[in-house]
């Protein structure tokens, strides 16, 4: 992500952008790392240390900053707001909280709802292009939907219209798209996995549309697809190269291609699900404090 011109931006204009950012950072409650470079970003444009330390008061208490319209060049404006609706995704997640914020920095920049929910779709779009997809069928549907949140106990999806309480739902989850040799008919397609529709919601901000939750009424298995999207690490794709031991047993090591250098034995580390336990510090970000039974504590911020 690319910040606007900032050397072009007044001091008001900076404080407003750099408080706009962190209220975006912290607008969902709890703060990633991946959206704490963004901060550091922020921080690095303002030149008022005291501005400094009340953007970091932002942060180490969770709530949004206040605040107010500017009235600032319309290419810049736009090139603030782009910035911000890239942010909102950027911990791989899109709460309701964020787009909310994201529509009052809009407004207040002088946009309208129709300019500012093209944005955050847009965004939401770009952050569904990489999730797991799945066909879901109900005695009166058939649709693709994109799987989020999906655990061992089910998954949530989105509908363009509500369905009907505890309908049973067939789902079959899309096989992971192969360039060279692309799957057809069935077998672009795991097993059916039978579910039940357990809740509903309407989406706010987004009109006619309905989040919906469904819960698995199988034991799940290799074949269904899911446990591959739970726990990635146990089905790593990798090298002809194979495996190789690691020093912690909490880690799971693999030869992966470069395909810059067409090095074929590049050592890939990836840490097994639920091994560690984390708390989260002052500003949300998770550290790891001690592994999950006998294996070997491993933090993995610092690998």
């Amino acid at each position: 992500m690319q910040l606007p011109n900032v050397e072009e931006m007044s001091a008001a204009e900076k404080k407003w952008f750099a408080h706009s950012i962190a209220g975006m950072v912290v607008a969902d409650g709890r703060t990633d790392q991946s959206e704490m470079n963004f901060l550091k970003e922020a921080i690095n444009f303002l030149d008022d240390k005291e501005e400094v330390s009340k953007i970091m008061n932002v942060i180490k208490e969770g709530k949004t900053p206040e605040m107010s319209s500017l009235e600032i060049d319309p290419k810049q404006a736009f090139l603030m707001l782009k910035y911000l609706a890239q942010l909102m995704v950027a911990d791989a997640n899109l709460a309701t909280k964020e787009i909310s914020f994201f529509l009052l920095s809009g407004r207040l920049l002088g946009f309208n709802n129709e300019i500012l929910t093209k944005f955050w779709k847009s965004a939401r779009a770009l952050l569904e292009k990489d999730l797991p997809q799945g066909i879901i069928e109900t005695p009166n549907l058939k649709a693709k939907v994109c799987l989020t949140k999906v655990d061992e106990t089910g998954f949530s999806f989105r509908m363009n219209k509500a369905m009907m309480p505890n309908v049973k739902i067939r789902l079959k989850v899309c096989k992971p798209f192969q360039a060279d040799h692309p799957l057809e008919g069935d077998d672009a397609y795991w097993d059916v996995v039978t579910c039940k529709m357990s809740k509903q919601y309407p989406v706010k901000f987004d009109e006619g549309r309905y989040m919906v939750r469904a819960t698995f009424e199988q034991k799940l298995a290799d074949f269904h697809g899911i446990l591959q999207i739970i726990h990635p690490e146990n089905y790593a794709v990798v090298s002809d190269g194979g495996f190789f031991k690691t020093n912690k047993n909490s880690l799971l090591g693999s030869y992966v291609g470069c395909y810059v250098c067409d090095n074929p034995r590049i050592k890939f580390f990836v840490l097994h699900s639920k091994s560690m336990i984390t708390v989260p510090n002052i500003f949300g970000v998770s550290s790891f404090i001690r592994s999950v039974g006998k294996l070997d504590f491993c933090d993995f911020n610092l690998i």
